[in-house]
């Protein structure tokens, strides 16, 4: 979560990518799939952790967003942007919907206008 608030937010344009945080956050549930994959449990299992897997990614964005000091419009639209290339590669990992479980990022994305700018 340090990453994330350390991300800069201060942007004055939203350019087309999305933060490098994302990247790593998605090679590391890969990996945490593949591991899951060669433990030996049952698909259940390794499905119900997976989902686990999710939303602690969620809280952690919470979390880190949450630390964020100064952020400006074009920041939080930055903030969205990660969230969705997130959402979107979950969910070609997890192979199911996992917006819901990270609706909680979306609404603090929304509803955080404390931010000063």
């Amino acid at each position: 979560s340090s990453d994330l608030a350390n991300a800069k937010w201060e942007v004055k344009e939203l350019g087309l990518e999305h933060n490098g945080y994302v990247d790593l956050l998605l090679e590391d549930f890969k990996h945490y799939r593949t591991r899951l994959a060669h433990g030996d449990l049952y698909k259940e299992v390794q499905e119900q952790l997976l989902d686990y897997g999710v939303e602690h990614v969620a809280v952690t964005l919470v979390e880190g967003l949450s630390r964020v000091k100064r952020c400006t419009d074009e920041g939080r639209a930055l903030m969205s942007l990660d969230l969705q290339v997130l959402i979107n590669g979950l969910q070609h990992i997890v192979l199911k919907d996992v917006k819901p479980k990270l609706q909680v990022v979306e609404t603090f994305i929304k509803v955080r206008t404390g931010y000063a700018v």
